[in-house]
C-alpha cells in the first residue's frame, strides 16, 4: 500500500512539473500527453529558437536502448514559425511500460549541438478486442432524468481521496514520530563519472564500429560530469559555449581546455558529419575523459592548527 502511495505522488509530481522542466533548456521536446497507450500513435513536438540557428540533424542513437528508429512512424521537416523551428514525429510503443527518454543532441548549422530535456513516458495497455465488441453492441442510449443518487460517484471519489490524504498524512506523521529518515547514498561527481567511463569502455563501442554511439556517450559522460563539478550547464550549452564557460571559471585547469575542445570537435564530426575521427583517437578521447577527470578531482582543504597543537610542539 505504502509503495502504491508513493508511486502515485511520484508520478503526479512528474506531470506537474514537467513542462518547467522543458523551458529550462534551449531546445525543447514535448509530448502530448505524457500517456500512450500500446500500438497507438502519438505526438512528438520539437522546438528551437530562431536565434540559435537552423536546426540539421537529430541523433537518435540517444534512444537506442529505449525507444528505436524503427519506433519513429513518420517525421515532419523543421518549419520556422512565430515561436521558432518547429518539427513533429510521430511515435508507436508496443509494450506497456514507463520509458524515461533521455536528451537529445540535435546539430545547428553553422553553430554546434542543442539537447532537448528528459521526458517521461508512460505506456498503458490498450483495451482488449472483446472490450471493444461490448462498446460497439451498446446501441440506443436514452438519457434519463438526474436524480441526487447520480452523484453518489463524485462523493465517493471525493471521500475516497480525503481517506488518501489523511492516510498519507497519518503515515508521514508516524514516521517522523519514530525518528525514521530515507537516505539517498549519491556518489561524489568523480566517482560517478569514472564507473560510467569503465562501463563504456567494456561496451567496445567504436571497435565494433558504432561511432556515433560511441561518441555520443562519451561526450553526455563528459558533459554531465562538468555540470556537477564545475556547476555549469554542460549539457543544455552548445560545445564552444561549454569552452567559453570553463576558461571563465576559476578553478578548472587552463591546459584542459585544448585537449577538451579537440574532443568536442572530433564527437560532433563522428556524430553529425559524414567524417570520421582518425582510427588512434578512439582510444586516445577515452583516456582523455578519464584524465580529465582524475585531474579536476576536489582536493579536501586541510583542517586548522589549534594554537594549543602549535605550543605543544
Amino acid at each position: 500500500m505504502q509503495k502504491l502511495i508513493r508511486f502515485c505522488c511520484f508520478l503526479g509530481l512528474l506531470l506537474l512539473f514537467a513542462p518547467g522542466l522543458q523551458a529550462q533548456t534551449g531546445a525543447t521536446a514535448a509530448l502530448d500527453s505524457n500517456l500512450a497507450e500500446t500500438g497507438n500513435p502519438f505526438l512528438l513536438h520539437l522546438r528551437i529558437p530562431k536565434s540559435v540557428g537552423q536546426p540539421l540533424y537529430i541523433a537518435y542513437d540517444a534512444w537506442s536502448g529505449v525507444l528505436p528508429k524503427e519506433n519513429i512512424l513518420q517525421q515532419s521537416e523543421w518549419q520556422l514559425g512565430d515561436q521558432g523551428w518547429e518539427k513533429n514525429l510521430t511515435l508507436i510503443v508496443f509494450d506497456a511500460d514507463t520509458l524515461l527518454l533521455p536528451p537529445l543532441p540535435i546539430q545547428i548549422k553553422g553553430a554546434d549541438t542543442l539537447f532537448t530535456n528528459p521526458l517521461t513516458l508512460v505506456v498503458i495497455p490498450s483495451p482488449a478486442p472483446d472490450d471493444l465488441n461490448d462498446m460497439a453492441e451498446i446501441k440506443d442510449i436514452h438519457k434519463e432524468p438526474v436524480l441526487w443518487t447520480d452523484y453518489l460517484p463524485w462523493a465517493y471519489g471525493i471521500g475516497a481521496l480525503l481517506l488518501c490524504i489523511l492516510l498519507i498524512y497519518w503515515i508521514l506523521n508516524r514516521r517522523k514520530q519514530q525518528g525514521i529518515q530515507s537516505r539517498v547514498v549519491q556518489l561524489p561527481a568523480h566517482e560517478l563519472a569514472l564507473k560510467k567511463l569503465e562501463v563504456l569502455r567494456k561496451k567496445q563501442l567504436w571497435q565494433q564500429g558504432d561511432l556515433k554511439a560511441y561518441y555520443a556517450g562519451l561526450t553526455f559522460i563528459v558533459r554531465e560530469y562538468l555540470r556537477e563539478r564545475f556547476d555549469i550547464p554542460a549539457l543544455e550549452s552548445a560545445s564552444g559555449e561549454t569552452i567559453q564557460q570553463l576558461r571563465k571559471h576559476p578553478g578548472f585547469p587552463t591546459e584542459l581546455i585544448p585537449p577538451l575542445q579537440e574532443l568536442f570537435q572530433q564527437a560532433d564530426l563522428a556524430k553529425f558529419a559524414k567524417a570520421t575521427p582518425a582510427a588512434d583517437y578512439h582510444e586516445r578521447a577515452l583516456q582523455l575523459a578519464f584524465d580529465l577527470v582524475r585531474n579536476t578531482i576536489p582536493v579536501p582543504e586541510a583542517a586548522p592548527v589549534h594554537p594549543s597543537n602549535q605550543s605543544n610542539a
